[in-house]
């Protein structure tokens, strides 16, 4: 299986999420915009706690699913849940990996870890 490898990052200088490839510099961590202005990749400085990797599946509405995002996995799991990276796996908790949730349709990103961590605090005392 081809898995697109893909990183997503708040930039440092807007707050905005940008998605493409990663770098690092000696002070900085970097994410190369994936398309092409005047026929250049542009390089944003990054929040390097912000940069997650794409887990290569997307969720019910075609939306990439990230690491640090937090998904609903309608179905399989009651509660929302962050998607993290752990033993070689995107995981949803220390026994169950991503993609072993059958169906990307029962998946739902519904926020992520930095804008919306509340979705998660809900979820814990609910």
């Amino acid at each position: 299986m081809n898995r697109e490898i893909l990183f997503r990052g708040k930039r440092s200088d807007t707050g905005e999420w940008i998605e493409g490839y990663f770098g690092q510099s000696v002070d900085s961590f970097i994410i190369q915009d994936h398309g092409l202005v005047a026929g250049c990749f542009e390089m944003f400085k990054v929040i390097p706690e912000t940069v997650g990797q794409y887990t290569g599946m997307k969720d019910k509405n075609g939306r990439r699913i990230f690491e640090g995002d937090i998904i609903l996995p309608h179905g399989y799991k009651p509660e929302a849940c962050p998607v993290f990276y752990e033993d070689f796996c995107f995981r949803i908790d220390s026994n169950i990996c991503v993609l072993c949730v059958a169906d990307e349709d029962d998946i739902e990103v519904i926020g992520n870890i930095y804008d919306k961590p509340d979705l998660l605090e809900v979820s814990d005392n609910g």
